[in-house]
């Protein structure tokens, strides 16, 4: 419903624990967005967050 109007999808709280980063499927969306010309933006949260800032 956003369409036009969403200029950015952010990841929220990642974790290394949460499998989002090793995800393919969700990996495979997000690359398919960005293609299309979305930002994609991450945020981090638990006590490992720069090997999830590395990972990412």
């Amino acid at each position: 419903m956003l369409g036009e109007y969403l200029q950015l999808y952010q990841v929220h709280s990642a974790t290394l624990d949460s499998g989002v980063l090793e995800n393919m499927e969700v990996l495979e969306a997000l690359a398919e967005l960005k293609s299309g010309g979305l930002m994609i933006g991450l945020s981090l949260s638990g006590d490992q967050q720069a090997k999830t800032l590395k990972k990412a």
